[in-house]
């Protein structure tokens, strides 16, 4: 007795794996359009309308994103903002992350030659789950669900978009993705949260890392690791040199053409605040144990030379 329940035990699931792999092999192509839309949606995300238009995703091959664009000009703006761009597909595409871009002249956004598909053949392949078939329990609560519709044409719309969630559901839970705790939206199994909402978080959390730096220039990437949940030393880099980046620029823009004796009278005490900002924030070192060679290491002869030196007096300077 105890045998053959194992027997039908074996066989039920024999049976389930061999309609898992019978419905991964169905879907294989199906997956390689989704992860095609799932490039276009990142890249145009990333780059924005504008550049959008010019320029098209095909395929990434290892670490490189092929491109289509429409001219050498618009080749040479990706090539530009290479280094933004794929900052912000690292975010969106985790799983295939691209290293680079190589760019080809060609026609972005236009069909292949040779492609005489159907309009309903374009769709199932950009809509994988259309065909997948629903549970009645489920079509009984969308039925449910339109009661309260009356206008026929307005309740068969919506009974469509109605299935076509509950299809598309059913079939990322079969790809491996669950719902986003925090907003609803699919994730993939590797990860805590969806795409957006996780880089809102980083975004949150960059923020309050920043704050942090402002406050306190000195501090060290185990300092913010105790204060915040950044744990990774090369995004605290990242951020640190950012911030860097922008207080630098505000100083340069202040004493932008300013040499000399005049570039000491021009250090008021916001100047001086700014730049001292600066030192603690390259050296990581209080205010209190800085020392001249800390700032000309951060902030250069020029600058360091109009912070340490004392202004002199006009009359000096005329009697000279």
């Amino acid at each position: 007795m105890r045998e053959s329940f194992k027997t039908r035990r074996n066989l039920r699931s024999l049976n389930k794996l061999g309609r898992y792999v019978d419905k991964s092999i169905k879907s294989l192509k199906a997956g390689q359009a989704v992860k095609l839309h799932r490039l276009k949606s990142a890249w145009l995300e990333a780059v924005g309308p504008f550049l959008g238009s010019q320029t098209e995703p095909v395929r990434i091959k290892g670490r490189v994103l092929f491109l289509v664009v429409s001219s050498p000009l618009w080749a040479q703006e990706v090539k530009l903002q290479q280094r933004l761009i794929l900052s912000k597909l690292k975010s969106s595409l985790k799983d295939t992350t691209p290293t680079s871009i190589t760019c080809w002249v060609g026609e972005p956004h236009a069909k292949k030659a040779g492609e005489n598909r159907s309009q309903a053949e374009d769709e199932t392949e950009l809509v994988p789950w259309k065909t997948i078939p629903i549970p009645q329990s489920r079509l009984e609560r969308i039925e449910q669900t339109l009661k309260s519709v009356k206008e026929e044409r307005l309740r068969d719309k919506i009974r469509k978009i109605l299935k076509l969630s509950v299809q598309r559901e059913i079939y990322l839970i079969d790809q491996g993705q669950l719902p986003c705790p925090h907003c609803g939206n699919f994730r993939p199994p590797d990860s805590e949260l969806c795409p957006s909402c996780e880089r809102e978080r980083a975004e949150r959390l960059e923020r309050s890392v920043m704050r942090l730096l402002i406050q306190k220039p000195w501090l060290s990437a185990q300092d913010i690791a105790e204060r915040t949940k950044l744990k990774d030393r090369n995004q605290f880099q990242t951020i640190r040199k950012k911030l860097l980046g922008n207080l630098m620029l505000q100083a340069w823009q202040r004493t932008s053409g300013l040499e000399g004796p005049e570039l000491s009278r021009s250090m008021d005490d916001d100047m001086r605040s700014l730049l001292m900002d600066i030192t603690m924030l390259r050296c990581s070192l209080p205010a209190h144990s800085l020392q001249a060679k800390h700032f000309y290491f951060a902030l250069g002869r020029r600058l360091a030379d109009g912070y340490i030196k004392e202004p002199q007096d006009s009359s000096t300077e005329d009697s000279h």
